[in-house]
């Protein structure tokens, strides 16, 4: 009966442990006078192409009778961690979504996903996976080799610093400049 009580609470512990963990995530409503949805959201497109080399590959889904865009980019990754470089080098994938109403819209930046791409480490590279708010962050990752605490913890303060960076890009440009762009030019020239 003991054994039994020890599992279960040891089960809800753990799974307690994993639900409190969460996506990095930025979100905000920005409001803009005097402009209709189908406007910023015609805007909107046009900020992808500005903003990414490649809008179409970008964008994955756009619906404009719900005024909705939703996006996966990727940053470069290049660790700036000692030692790392070579292991932990990729890049890092995310979800950009853009909702559209009258006088305002609503961004979300999140699922920050570390891939990694070097070759350096025995042949193989080191993926984090989502990069969650805990430290370490993600505790779903194991690296081949046992690695300090120390050496993950400063993996993910440098991964989280260049999501951070990239955000905050993203939310300057969305804030500043997709209320600026002209409305595309009409076909009737």
């Amino acid at each position: 009966m003991k054994r039994l009580l020890f599992i279960c609470l040891l089960g809800i512990s753990v799974s307690s442990h994993v639900y409190c963990q969460s996506a990095i995530s930025y979100t905000d409503v920005i409001t803009v006078s005097d402009a209709s949805a189908d406007d910023l959201y015609k805007k909107a497109l046009q900020w992808f192409v500005y903003t990414f080399k490649s809008s179409s590959n970008v964008i994955q889904h756009k619906d404009p009778t719900a005024k909705l865009i939703i996006g996966n980019a990727t940053v470069k990754y290049d660790t700036k961690v000692f030692m790392s470089q070579n292991c932990t080098s990729g890049y890092i994938d995310y979800v950009i979504k853009l909702e559209f109403k009258d006088n305002r819209f609503k961004y979300t930046i999140t699922d920050f996903y570390h891939r990694g791409s070097g070759i350096g480490c025995n042949g193989q590279a080191y993926e984090f996976g989502y990069i969650l708010t805990s430290e370490p962050c993600n505790n779903n990752y194991y690296p081949p080799a046992r690695l300090p605490k120390s050496f993950i913890t400063n993996l993910c303060s440098d991964m989280k610093s260049v999501i951070d960076r990239e955000a905050k890009s993203l939310i300057v440009s969305l804030t500043n400049d997709l209320p600026k762009i002209q409305a595309a030019p009409s076909d009737d020239w």
